[in-house]
């Protein structure tokens, strides 16, 4: 019985292995060069919403407002942007090992007629997870695409 749980725990292990990732470059169709038209709404964002109303359709209308409201102006797209950065490097931060210095102090007494005790600790601890299914390089990898849409709304806003 032991020598089949040690069987299966093992297969069970070693098939966390065989996990592929997916691809980090998809191939794309890039266009040679960019040609921007002139706008039809002037840069208005009220002009804007009345040129897509035209087309009488309420879903299409209500995704422009919300674009509007995520990324109105150059300014909410570069914090955005610095937010994605963030998260970026905490989702790799957390990737590697961990070390904090601990420290604490305390002072009282247990009875009236005692004097008064301190108590000083400090420690250190350190810690490092084994990323055996690959959940650290996916947040890692998730934050990356979200920095990267971030910068693309960016470049969008602009």
């Amino acid at each position: 019985m032991t020598r089949t749980i040690a069987i299966v725990a093992m297969a069970a292990l070693l098939s966390a292995c065989s996990v592929t990732r997916p691809p980090t470059q998809v191939a794309a169709a890039v266009p040679a060069a960019w040609y921007a038209p002139p706008l039809p709404h002037q840069g208005s964002s009220q002009n804007l919403a009345q040129w897509w109303a035209r087309f009488d359709d309420p879903v299409l209308t209500d995704w422009i407002e919300r674009a509007q409201i995520q990324s109105a102006s150059i300014a909410s797209a570069r914090a955005q942007v610095f937010a994605a950065r963030a998260n970026r490097i905490a989702a790799a931060s957390g990737a590697g090992p961990q070390a904090a210095l601990v420290a604490g102090a305390s002072r009282g007494r247990s009875t009236n007629l005692q004097a008064p005790a301190t108590s000083l600790n400090a420690g250190a601890q350190m810690s490092w997870e084994l990323d055996l299914w690959g959940a650290a390089d996916a947040s890692v990898g998730r934050a990356q695409a979200q920095q990267e849409a971030a910068s693309a709304g960016w470049h969008e806003a602009r």
